[in-house]
């Protein structure tokens, strides 16, 4: 895992609300945003570069499948509680990157753009990271 350049968090998590399923990203279909992921990454053979997981909420529910992008190998700070933890981060390390409203189709242009070309793609970049 310490030698991915990058790292790539798909929410999966499937919230109990049911009155507010379209902003869950399971029922958005993050699942099958996770596995084009992991298929567009073995097919332009970049698993040496780029590490793909699945995620529990990343606090943007309401952009339906959201994907968090970071760069490898920063400090860790498991020690400090989630929302301080997410501060430090934003504060010490811009590259986070979050994308929303994905579909399938988004994928091969974001591995393109972000993961190939090292620029994120603007139109599914969410605003107030």
């Amino acid at each position: 895992m310490n030698s991915s350049k990058y790292r790539v968090f798909v929410c999966t998590r499937q919230r109990g609300d049911l009155n507010n399923l379209e902003s869950c990203c399971f029922n958005c279909g993050s699942v099958e945003i996770y596995q084009a992921f992991v298929d567009e990454i073995d097919r332009r053979q970049l698993a040496d570069r780029v590490e793909i997981r699945q995620s529990g909420c990343l606090d943007r529910c309401d952009a339906g499948t959201v994907v968090a992008v970071y760069r490898a190998n920063l400090p860790d700070f498991a020690w400090l509680p989630d929302k301080i933890q997410r501060k430090v981060r934003k504060i010490l390390f811009p590259n986070r990157h979050l994308y929303g409203h994905l579909t399938q189709a988004d994928i091969p242009a974001i591995v393109e753009s972000h993961f190939i070309h090292g620029k994120p793609l603007k139109q599914k970049l969410l605003t107030n990271v």
